[in-house]
């Protein structure tokens, strides 16, 4: 749009009018899927006024490569992973390993055994024990099955081989 200047013959002051001049765009060709321009688009409502509608990108330029957010999930399982090899604690909570033990005691017997803290402590840590070397062999299972993921039937190869089939 050009502006020129229109001269009434009242005055001597100029008004500004704008003047639609032809295009020379190709039709038919979008520029599809990028946008150059960071500022808002004006709109003209019919009062006069300038309205600026917000910037919005196209729909097919907002599909970006999630790259970063597997990095970060990566790093935050390495994180995982060395708290509990430095941590000197119990993997299962302390509550949960004695209801269990009771429960696994006391479902035959009208009488309940008792039990001290130190023996539900040495009752959970070969427990636990246990359960890490069964866990580590499907580990080396499932590696030579050059898989990365556990699966459950690693797990259960494992047992069957320490049963002794």
């Amino acid at each position: 749009m050009v502006r020129a200047k229109k001269l009434s013959r009242k005055s001597n002051t100029s008004e500004t009018v704008s003047v639609k001049q032809p295009g020379n765009k190709k039709k038919g060709i979008k520029n599809v899927g990028t946008y150059n321009s960071n500022t808002p688009s004006k709109t003209i409502s019919g009062s006069g006024k300038t309205k600026f509608k917000p910037f919005t990108k196209p729909k097919i330029s907002q599909g970006k490569v999630e790259v970063k957010k597997k990095s970060k999930q990566s790093k935050q399982i390495f994180k995982e992973i060395k708290y509990y090899q430095n941590n000197i604690g119990f993997l299962v909570t302390h509550a949960s390993m004695v209801r269990l033990v009771r429960e696994l005691t006391n479902q035959d017997v009208n009488l309940p055994y008792k039990f001290t803290r130190t023996a539900f402590e040495v009752i959970q840590e070969a427990t636990e024990n246990h359960i890490v070397k069964i866990l580590e062999y499907a580990n080396l299972v499932a590696r030579h099955a050059k898989r990365v993921t556990l699966y459950a039937s690693d797990i259960q190869l494992v047992l069957r081989i320490k049963s002794g089939l």
